[in-house]
């Protein structure tokens, strides 16, 4: 989905999150997008733009994790959500991932109910953080290539067993 897909509110949102983000304003990004994202859950630019305005406002703040089990929404427990909403799961996974956005509970959460939602962009993108944030962890790595051959991204998938292999293969000692 492109932003000129977007309804015309969420557009406008959307467009008025870009400012603030140009702007420093990055608190305000991410109130906007998890209005533009209760909408239109699929956006994945909005995620990607959340994602970063998240991660910079929270530069340099200790968080203790992410605990998405706490978290409420509708009445419903993060587990309850997934099962019977997953699209209401994606949105508390954002609500713990506006402050620890490399979290594993949260992005686990948003895989799982991307995934359950039928959003594998969202799903694989979720997978994606986590690996960027954990660069030498083959399991999430496997993970991610199982979900893209489940989708058809073949390609995808290669790229990222490529990534396992070279991990998994030992290097020569330096100096010989």
């Amino acid at each position: 989905m492109d932003e000129r897909d977007l309804p015309p509110p969420e557009r406008a949102l959307y467009l008025k999150s870009k400012h603030a983000y140009e702007s420093g304003n990055y608190a305000y990004v991410i109130q906007l997008c998890q209005v533009v994202l209760r909408e239109v859950p699929g956006f994945l630019e909005a995620r990607k733009l959340l994602r970063s305005a998240a991660l910079l406002y929270n530069k340099g703040i200790k968080t203790g994790g992410s605990s998405v089990i706490s978290l409420h929404i509708k009445g419903m427990t993060a587990a309850e959500a997934l099962k019977k909403d997953p699209r209401a799961a994606m949105e508390l996974a954002e609500q713990a991932l506006a402050t620890d956005p490399n979290g594993f509970p949260g992005n686990q959460l948003l895989y799982a109910a991307a995934k359950n939602a039928g959003f594998p962009a969202v799903a694989a993108y979720a997978l994606e953080t986590l690996i960027a944030a954990n660069p030498r962890d083959t399991k999430l790595m496997q993970q991610l290539a199982e979900h893209y051959r489940a989708n058809g991204e073949e390609k995808n998938a290669e790229a990222v067993q490529n990534k396992i292999t070279k991990l998994n293969t030992p290097q020569p000692p330096k100096g010989m």
